[in-house]
């Protein structure tokens, strides 16, 4: 029998709306943590929020249950595929985000950041895949980013933490065939089980 990786817990989020490939990778991400011969995460340890489930009110909610189901002794991936915007404060944007109320709709980057850092685990993998190119209306002083600067600045001084981005500010991140997770399967593949033996092992 197969031995999963009880240790193991995901918050994985694909937007979808003008994004419809973030589905895709979302879902292809919490297959490959779920699948037995990969990283054996436990299904029910792995939530999966895709479309109109990830809307704000869902990914901070699933954000807390990390925060409370999750032991020092726990590892924990949390990966968002969708826009980021700085207005100049910066939001995550979610399924059914409105320009005009961001502060209702979207999630503020400090929010973000405080959630990730109530998981008190020994290893916490965040993955944003957060593109800033073509698809999304432009708001007045708004400009496309892909990472908080908050989780930067107080994540980054945190041993066992680690923040992966698609790009950064001043770059574009590609979205659409050939660059989704499912057209680069076998890339993807590598790089989550090369994560998941970091995550499973411990720290000398």
């Amino acid at each position: 029998m197969t031995q999963s990786f009880k240790q193991g817990y995901a918050v994985i989020v694909g937007v979808g709306a003008d994004l419809p490939v973030t589905i895709d990778d979302a879902t292809a991400v919490a297959n490959l943590l779920r699948n037995s011969s990969r990283c054996a995460y436990p299904t029910e340890q792995v939530r999966l929020l895709t479309a109109e489930e990830a809307n704000a009110t869902n990914i901070l909610s699933a954000l807390s249950w990390l925060a409370d189901v999750t032991g020092k002794d726990d590892t924990v991936i949390v990966y968002f595929s969708g826009h980021g915007m700085e207005t100049p404060d910066y939001y995550l944007m979610p399924y059914g985000y409105n320009l005009g109320n961001l502060q209702g709709t979207a999630i503020l980057g400090s929010t973000f950041t405080q959630h990730l850092q109530a998981i008190q685990v020994q290893k916490l993998l965040v993955i944003l895949d957060c593109c800033h190119a073509g698809g999304q209306a432009e708001a007045k002083g708004a400009i496309k980013s892909p990472l908080p600067p908050s989780a930067i600045t107080q994540l980054g001084n945190s041993s066992g933490r680690v923040i992966l981005a698609s790009s950064r500010k001043d770059e574009v991140s590609w979205t659409g065939q050939p660059y989704s997770i499912n057209a680069k399967k076998k890339y993807a593949a590598r790089g989550f089980v090369h994560a998941s033996i970091w995550l499973s092992s411990s720290f000398p």
